[in-house]
């Protein structure tokens, strides 16, 4: 009673809950009745007083307080512990699938950063490599050019682009020594020889000392 009145509800004595049946939706049982407390035939006339129209019963109690049969009728919906822990463990096994998918994603994405982040580590050397390439390049072409009087502007063009194209595939091993996994050295070995190599860091101390 004193839990009826804190919750602004109603107590009823176990004699009057077939009365009470008609006028609820939910019936949620716990008592430490040692035998069922409501069966089938109970039931069955209240649904009558009730057109028909759906309950449900959910028995928390052990031994249970709630004859299952109940859950034959139509439109009678009983649930027992053992129900509940089956919604439990399907709740349980749908995490832990979601578990694995976020562990999946996770891991992409891990994997993609540190791609990302290797190639911001490279850049610096790829970025030098190329202009130094491309200093050589444009140097050679302007000792060489002016020598052949004879050659017309298309046919510079075309050597400009030949020149640039061997530049291409002279780089193109290098470049890719420094983006691919090798089992023999790390990616800060890998730029440090590539650097020791076409010497960029000259190149770049150079570069500093004109400035």
């Amino acid at each position: 009673m004193k839990l009826a009145k804190r919750f602004h509800g109603k107590s009823v004595g176990l004699d009057e809950l077939g009365d009470q049946l008609a006028s609820v939706d939910i019936i949620i049982s716990s008592t430490g009745a040692t035998s069922l407390i409501l069966h089938k035939k109970d039931v069955a006339s209240v649904m009558r007083k009730r057109r028909n129209q759906p309950l449900f019963f959910i028995d928390i109690a052990v031994p249970r307080d709630l004859d299952p049969a109940i859950n034959d009728l139509d439109n009678v919906y009983l649930y027992d512990i053992d129900d509940l822990n089956n919604v439990v463990e399907m709740n349980r096994e749908q995490r832990d699938q979601e578990a694995i998918k976020a562990r999946r994603i996770v891991e992409e994405e891990t994997v993609k950063f540190t791609r990302w982040l290797s190639s911001m580590e490279l850049r610096p050397t790829i970025v030098e490599l190329r202009k130094t390439a491309d200093a050589i390049c444009r140097a050679e072409l302007a000792k060489t050019l002016p020598r052949l009087n004879s050659i017309t502007e298309k046919e510079q063009q075309s050597i400009e682009r030949m020149t640039n194209a061997i530049i291409g595939k002279i780089l193109h091993h290098p470049l890719q020594y420094l983006k691919h996994d090798h089992p023999c050295s790390d990616q800060e070995q890998r730029i440090a020889t590539i650097r020791q190599l076409f010497k960029l860091d000259e190149e770049s101390n150079s570069s500093d000392d004109d400035h």
